[in-house]
C-alpha cells in the first residue's frame, strides 16, 4: 500500500499540467471571520461542490522562462521558496538547491559536496531565515544546519542534537521541527516542536505516537518568518505559526484513514493545498486549496482555465502568501501546442496571455529548462 501511495503522490506531483482542454473544477468555499484565531472545521465528508474557474481564484498570469546553463537545467522541482528576490528551488532528484533572480536568470547550484566543514552530504530540508538573511539547509545524516547567503556561498553551520524530516525558521530566529516518526528521546519525543537559533530544544506543540506507522515522508510543514503551516498525516489538525505563537486553526472532518489519505502539502504564507484519498483504493484524488487567513475554502476537484488556453492542476507552489507558481517543460511542448492550435477555445480567454504564452512556447527548445508561470490570487 506504501509503495503503491508513493507512486500516487510521484504522479500527483510531476503531472502538473493535464493533456485535456474542458475540464471542470469542481468547487465549494466558506469564509470564516477575517483574521479569526478560532479552531474551524474542514468538513471533506459533507462538502457541496460547486463549479469554479481560474479566473474565480486568480487575477493574472506571468511567464518566466528560466535560464538554461550546464548547471542550471532542473529535473523534477519539489518545493519553492522566494525571498530577497532569489527563488530558491529544491530539484528532489539532483538532490541540489537552484537559485533564480526574478526574471529567471540563474543565480547559484548548491549540491552535497562531502561531510568537512560547511559541506552538505544531503540536502533534507531547508528554509529561509529572513533574521540572517541565509538559506538554512539541514543535513540529516551529519545531523547539522549549514547557513548560505543569497548567493550561494555558505556562512556557517551549528550541530543539531536532533533528527528531523522537514523544518521552518520563525521571524525570531528559532526552527519550528517536524519529526513524526523520530523519537529523539523520551522527552522531547515525536511530533512537532521548537528548537532555538542555537539549536537548542525549547517545546512540544504536537505530540504524535507513531509507533509502527512510518509512511513516505511528504511537503507538510510549509511558509517561514511569520506565517507558517503544518498539516500532517498524523493528526487531522492544522496548526499554524505566526509571530512565534502556535494556534490549531483547523480540523479535518474526515470519515477514513488520514495517515493513508493524505498524499501531498504544499502552501506558504496563508494559502495552503493538501491533495488527499477519498477512497484508498480509488486514485482519483481531491485536493483542498485554503486561505488559512480568511478561512476561505475552495474544495478542488479539477478546473476549467479561463485565463489562458493551458490547464493547469490547482495549486502546486506557493512562492508567497499572494502568488501560486506552476512549472512546465519543454519536453510538452507538443501538448501545448495542440491545445493552443485548437479552433474551439471559449471566446472569453484572456487574448493577451494567450499571445504569450504561444510566443513563449513557440521558443522553446527541446533542452530549455522549466517555465515558471506566476499566478497572483485575487
Amino acid at each position: 500500500m506504501l509503495n503503491n501511495k508513493g507512486n500516487l503522490m510521484h504522479k500527483s506531483h510531476i503531472k502538473v499540467f493535464l493533456l485535456m482542454l474542458s475540464i471542470i473544477f469542481s468547487a465549494c468555499h466558506r469564509e470564516a471571520e477575517n483574521g479569526s484565531n478560532k479552531n474551524t472545521i474542514i468538513d471533506l465528508e459533507n462538502d457541496s461542490p460547486k463549479d469554479y474557474l481560474v479566473s474565480d481564484l486568480f487575477k493574472s498570469a506571468e511567464f518566466i522562462p528560466l535560464e538554461t546553463t550546464n548547471e542550471s537545467r532542473l529535473t523534477e522541482i519539489n518545493e519553492v521558496l522566494f525571498f530577497d528576490g532569489i527563488y530558491v528551488i529544491l530539484d528532489i532528484r539532483q538532490k541540489c538547491l537552484f537559485g533564480f533572480d526574478k526574471n529567471g536568470r540563474f543565480r547559484f547550484k548548491i549540491f552535497p559536496k562531502g561531510k568537512g566543514p560547511l559541506e552538505l552530504n544531503n540536502i533534507t530540508d531547508y528554509t529561509i531565515n529572513k533574521k540572517n538573511k541565509s538559506i538554512d539547509i539541514y543535513d540529516f545524516s551529519q545531523r547539522k544546519i549549514v547557513s548560505f547567503d543569497m548567493l550561494g556561498n555558505p556562512l556557517h553551520e551549528k550541530k543539531i542534537d536532533f533528527f528531523f524530516r522537514e523544518f521552518a525558521c520563525t521571524s525570531k530566529g528559532d526552527y519550528i521541527i517536524y519529526a513524526p516518526d523520530l523519537v529523539n528521546s523520551e522527552s522531547v519525543g515525536s511530533g512537532a516542536f521548537v528548537i532555538d537559533s542555537l539549536g537548542k530544544f525549547e517545546r512540544s506543540f504536537l505530540k504524535i505516537d507513531a509507533k509502527g506507522k512510518y509512511i513516505q515522508p511528504i511537503n507538510c510543514l510549509s511558509g517561514y518568518g511569520d506565517s507558517i503551516i503544518l498539516v500532517s498525516n498524523y493528526t487531522k489538525d492544522i496548526f499554524i505559526i505566526n509571530n512565534d505563537k502556535i494556534n490549531k486553526r483547523f480540523t479535518v472532518n474526515y470519515p477514513n484513514d488520514w495517515m493513508q489519505s493524505l498524499m501531498l502539502s504544499n502552501g506558504s504564507g496563508s494559502l495552503l493545498n493538501f491533495v488527499y484519498l477519498k477512497k484508498l483504493d480509488d486514485p482519483k484524488s481531491f485536493s483542498v486549496f485554503l486561505n488559512a487567513i480568511t478561512g476561505r475554502e475552495y474544495h478542488l476537484n479539477f478546473i476549467l482555465n479561463d485565463l489562458f488556453a493551458l490547464p493547469i492542476t490547482i495549486p502546486h507552489l506557493f512562492k508567497d502568501s499572494q502568488t501560486l507558481l506552476v512549472f512546465l517543460n519543454a519536453e510538452q511542448k507538443n501538448d501545448f501546442q495542440k491545445i493552443l492550435s485548437q479552433k474551439n477555445l471559449p471566446p472569453d480567454f484572456n487574448k493577451k496571455l494567450l499571445n504569450q504564452l504561444k510566443l513563449t512556447v513557440d521558443k522553446m527548445e527541446p533542452s530549455d529548462n522549466y517555465l515558471m508561470i506566476k499566478l497572483d490570487v485575487r
